[in-house]
């Protein structure tokens, strides 16, 4: 590439690029505006300025130099098959620019080309690279002591961040430890340089386990790179001086990744110490994104190939690959009630959601990355101070585009990675290690026209991303002005719907008209229960609120027909208006749950809502249906189980009810329930299973011993046996605690007398007992058994 001086444009233009990535380091908001919508919108301005700005030299001088290496081709490839993807799509909106905040759009793709690419045309001289690397540098000081600082003295009760995503501090954070022991290996440096450099170090380790010390993909990957440049420190220098630096990450790194629970166990106790609310200085407080696995993404991967294999379903729709493919083991992750909008990782979600195509250039991508990088880390070559420039880079560039591969991270490191691999092409081709493809070598007009064609489709997508952009972020600004009129205790509702009805009127986002909905619920609820509907006034509030809602769940589905999401919504409304005694909301709430279903075959939650909705109209055979469905889906949904439980017994079917009941016992986690051995044990002795009716209500009262109404069936099961003598001791025990209950007191004498007392309802619920202080309510959902506590 040709080392030139930078016209005046250019200047401007490499003044917008700084800017862009300081702001894309420390710009954040805090409010409910997405962190990834501001990064992304700080992305796609600044890019477009910088261009406009670039772009004025372009025309003046009639010729373009374009970037012939296998690295940036195949990136530049990789956003070309994401918007063609999307023209297949079916949801081409949705596919070129999505709601904003994502890093796999079309648009946020072709962005990152246009600023690679303008990056490597700018950054033509070495004073220009170390220019960015020092504005890096004490951005990355100002990252790591924000957040050391933020985290351990928590500034006004909240812990926030600058990415967005806690997981991603901690992925910047690593790649920041690792160039501090580049430069620690790699120049010469003052004392007090060094020192910096070492306490950055420390701080940033220290962010790094406190964010993430159950995030083992990332120890992993830190690990080997701590390993992997130790040892060419150690070669490449020529006294074979000991990496220290690079010694201790490995040491850190490896401890966390070999022994995470006693690295964080040891670190909670510590912090214990120190805070106010113990047990939540970890995972609780640094809230992150749902992390899908290999095995899901290769589910998903199967069935996209089978059913788009060529373009793929189109970048942001790998959701409705996730929904058609779920595979079994989703529903048994620790996020099953949730969906995953990415695959295991950012670059998987970009390679799956556009095909064959699309992975085959994804990989090509890699590939020529990591051989490059590889290639430069072990390069002999690179052991003066000014090779820091290259070494640097290539590191950066390959940690930051691994975690991508294996991380859903947001858009802060996915333009930094773009940023690593640009800066890194940038110093190769000062070592003239880069060919340049040059448009109007000799000035014909012909070629003059092709630049100006070229900057101009740059320049048109841009603004087109632009536009777009904007208008998302100001429909999300109102967005946050509806939430805060109707947060936080106050009732504005009119205020929110201007506010929420300015969002749709920007974007047409089905979210927008979901919380359009939810909003005219609230309207409805609070017109029924402030006036009961009296008056005519407050009548036709009602109705306006309720066509309000309706309509705008219709436009829910209208704006994405394919997002089940919306069809739930509407089928909740729906399913409140049965209380209201509207007609034909059962049908209504039916018809869109089985809407759902077809978009989401293999979600176990929406079975239970339709088994809810049958029992609701009264359909008890419908609701076991849908209910044993969902257990099928999800062998170990306990809720669904207690539910089946409790239905069977409804329809005198003791049997299933405490098989039901036993499954549950068997799949709950927390083994030893009370509350549910108590059910199983009422149950078993309803269906006349007294031995093992025995065993689950011992293992209760042995567990509560002020129990009473466990101690009943006890009783109960035993006197069955004909324990007539342990049988009375259970009954004395309860007579404690109830000495005014008659039917105890018969109780007792039966069992006395040598028979079994005379029970008209065969017992199906305790007589009203009275348990002691230790036990909670215990009252089922088929008894009517009211217990207190003694006072």
């Amino acid at each position: 590439m040709q080392n030139v001086q930078l016209s005046k444009s250019d200047k401007i233009s490499f003044g917008i690029f700084l800017a862009t990535i300081v702001l894309l380091v420390i710009g954040f908001v805090l409010n409910s505006v997405p962190s990834d919508l501001i990064k992304a919108s700080i992305f796609i301005f600044g890019t477009t300025a910088a261009l406009i700005a670039w772009s004025i030299s372009r025309y003046k001088e009639g010729k373009l130099a374009l970037p012939r290496q296998n690295i940036l081709c195949s990136f530049y490839a990789v956003a070309l098959l994401a918007a063609v993807s999307s023209l297949f799509s079916g949801s081409i909106g949705k596919s070129l620019f999505g709601y904003g905040t994502e890093s796999i759009s079309a648009s946020f793709l072709w962005t990152s080309a246009i600023f690679s690419l303008i990056g490597i045309m700018l950054l033509n001289t070495e004073k220009r690279i170390l220019l960015v690397w020092k504005s890096l540098g004490i951005l990355g000081f100002i990252f790591i002591l924000f957040h050391f600082i933020n985290i351990v003295f928590r500034f006004s009760g909240n812990v926030i961040n600058l990415t967005g995503l806690w997981s991603d501090v901690s992925i910047l954070a690593g790649v920041i430890t690792l160039i501090c022991g580049i430069l620690l290996q790699k120049t010469e440096l003052s004392k007090w340089e060094k020192t910096t450099l070492y306490i950055l170090i420390a701080f940033g380790l220290f962010t790094e386990i406190t964010l993430t010390i159950w995030f083992p993909a990332f120890w992993w990957v830190s690990t080997v790179f701590a390993l992997v440049l130790g040892i060419v420190a150690f070669f490449n220098s020529g006294k074979k001086l000991i990496p220290w630096v690079f010694i201790a990450i490995f040491i850190v790194t490896a401890t966390c990744s070999f022994f995470p629970n006693f690295v964080g166990d040891n670190l909670q106790k510590f912090a214990n110490h120190f805070s106010k609310t113990p047990n939540t200085f970890f995972s609780a407080t640094f809230p992150d994104r749902a992390v899908s696995t290999w095995g899901i993404t290769l589910g998903v991967t199967k069935g996209m190939l089978k059913d788009n294999p060529f373009f793929g379903p189109g970048p942001n729709n790998y959701i409705g690959e996730y929904l058609k493919n779920r595979p079994e083991e989703a529903n048994y992750s620790n996020l099953w009630t949730g969906d995953f909008n990415y695959a295991i990782g950012i670059v998987p979600t970009i390679m799956i959601s556009t095909g064959i195509l699309g992975i085959i250039a994804g990989l090509i991508f890699l590939v020529f990355l990591a051989f490059r990088t590889m290639k430069t880390i072990f390069s002999k070559t690179l052991s003066n101070e000014k090779k820091f420039i290259v070494y640097a880079p290539a590191v950066s560039s390959l940690f930051l585009w691994i975690m991508l591969v294996i991380h859903a991270s947001g858009v802060l490191v996915f333009t930094l990675a773009v940023l690593s691999t640009v800066l890194y092409i940038s110093a190769l081709s000062l070592q003239n290690k880069i060919k340049t493809l040059l448009v109007n070598k000799k000035g014909i007009n012909s070629g003059r026209i092709t630049v100006y064609i070229i900057i101009s489709v740059l320049i048109a997508l841009m603004l087109l991303s632009t536009w777009k952009e904007g208008k998302r972020l100001f429909a999300s600004l109102n967005f946050s002005d509806a939430v805060s009129a109707t947060s936080n205790g106050n009732s504005d509702f009119a205020s929110a719907e201007i506010s929420l009805n300015k969002s749709v009127s920007l974007t047409g986002f089905d979210i927008y008209y979901q919380s359009l909905l939810d909003l005219n619920i609230l309207k409805m609820n609070r017109v029924a229960s402030d006036t009961s509907l009296k008056t005519p006034e407050s009548i036709q509030e009602f109705k306006n609120s309720y066509l309000n809602a309706s309509s705008a769940a219709m436009m829910a589905i209208n704006a994405d027909p394919n997002n089940y999401i919306n069809y739930i919504s509407f089928a909740k409304f729906a399913e409140a208006s049965i209380d209201l005694k509207i007609p034909g909301s059962f049908e209504m709430a039916k018809e869109q749950y089985t809407k759902a279903l077809v978009i989401n075959p293999s979600d176990p939650t929406i079975h239970f809502a339709l088994g809810r909705l049958e029992f609701l109209n009264g359909d008890i055979e419908g609701a076991i249906k849908e209910l044993e469905t969902a257990i099928k889906l999800k062998s170990d949904y306990v809720d669904v189980a207690v539910v089946l439980s409790k239905l069977y017994e409804s329809q005198k079917d003791f049997v299933s009810a405490a098989n039901a009941m036993n499954y549950a016992i068997e799949k709950y986690l927390p083994k030893r329930e009370p509350q549910l051995y108590y059910e199983l044990g009422r149950l078993l002795y309803l269906a006349g299973n007294y031995d093992v009716s025995i065993q689950s209500l011992t293992l209760v009262v042995n567990s509560i011993p002020d129990y009473s109404n466990a101690r009943y069936f006890l009783g109960l099961s035993l006197a069955k046996k004909e324990n007539y003598k342990d049988a009375v001791t259970q009954f004395q025990a309860i007579k404690k605690y109830n000495p005014d209950n008659k039917e105890v007191d018969t109780i007792i004498d039966s069992l006395q007398n040598g028979y079994f007392p005379n029970l008209d309802n065969k017992a199906a619920v305790a007589p009203n007992l009275i348990d002691g202080k230790s036990t909670a309510s215990t009252t089922s959902a088929t008894s009517t058994v009211t217990t207190k506590k003694k006072k």
